[in-house]
């Protein structure tokens, strides 16, 4: 399973990348460093505002950008899929009255409650993943145990892709 994205300071992750490419042997170190810039909003921030202060060259930001977008996309699709269908007719918890939980009548209620912006536009997807787990219980009333379980499972098994698809196209020399 891939590390989890801290909240590093993005000259942390400029130095880190400076020292990984001098010492051959730290690619997977380079590549945490590479992540760390894709998820942090600081960084953009300083590509808008101060480009020159960087010390990275256009290709090592044209591919940051290209996995910022690989990574956005990802984890859109990730988040606006709902459980899949399981037994017909599942109580779902935490409501009262409980009502079935099916898949096709839920559909759209899941694509609703994630489309906003705050849940469409994060930056950091791997630590957002955390933020939604540890909310569990706000969204325990609306979903059965079965559907939470299964979403959960999703996100973890979506940052191991999302890291390995981001080892794909990020530089590793």
């Amino acid at each position: 399973m891939p590390p989890k994205v801290s909240r590093h300071r993005y000259d942390e992750a400029l130095l880190v990348i400076n020292l990984a490419r001098k010492c051959r042997d730290l690619q997977l170190v380079l590549k945490r460093a590479f992540i760390e810039l894709v998820c942090s909003t600081t960084f953009w921030t300083l590509v808008k505002t101060n480009r020159r202060s960087i010390g990275l060259s256009d290709a090592d930001l044209h591919t940051l950008h290209l996995a910022r977008m690989e990574l956005r996309n990802a984890w859109q699709d990730l988040i606006l899929t709902p459980p899949p269908s399981h037994a017909p007719g599942r109580k779902r918890a935490g409501t009262a009255p409980q009502r079935k939980c099916t898949r096709d009548s839920r559909v759209m209620e899941w694509k609703a409650h994630f489309a906003s912006g705050a849940h469409l536009n994060v930056s950091d997807p791997f630590t957002y993943i955390d933020t939604l787990k540890a909310r569990r219980h706000l969204l325990a009333p609306k979903w059965c145990d079965i559907c939470l379980k299964e979403r959960e499972n999703a996100w973890d098994i979506a940052r191991v892709q999302w890291w390995s698809m981001l080892g794909k196209i990020l530089p590793t020399e």
